[in-house]
């Protein structure tokens, strides 16, 4: 019985968690890829799911690199992550998220959700172990 109970509110979180738009080449790979991963976490994803979580959502060129490095059958997620993080990814000076931070703002149509996703992305990027700070305060 408690098997059951648990196969339903797992169905239930994961058909509540809504999965980014597809990812393209021209799109923000840190922000999609951060958008990715608080999907999977809010779904309850189990890591050696991810990949095939990940596959789907991906355009033309980014999933055409995942085939040509042989990583579309592998179980790893951080393979296949760090494959496309080297490819659309870019790790950008401290001043330059520091600008991005101070200056975003939420676009038209954007969830509030996603808003507060990518503000959150920035954070960790110019003040590493806010987290931290906010739970201890």
């Amino acid at each position: 019985m408690s098997e059951v109970v648990t196969m339903e509110a797992a169905i239930t979180v994961r058909m509540s968690a809504r999965p980014p738009a597809k990812f393209s080449e021209k799109g923000d790979w840190n922000l999609w890829v951060t958008r990715f991963e608080r999907y999977v976490q809010e779904a309850k994803v189990p890591d050696r799911e991810r990949v095939k979580e990940l596959l789907p959502l991906l355009e033309d060129e980014p999933l055409r690199l995942v085939v040509q490095n042989d990583l579309s059958e592998s179980p790893d997620y951080k393979a296949v992550r760090d494959c496309l993080q080297s490819r659309y990814g870019h790790e950008g000076t401290e001043m330059e998220w520091q600008a991005k931070f101070q200056r975003h703002v939420q676009n038209s149509g954007e969830q509030l959700v996603e808003y507060v996703g990518h503000l959150r992305m920035l954070a960790d990027r110019v003040y590493p172990g806010w987290t931290k700070d906010v739970a201890t305060s």
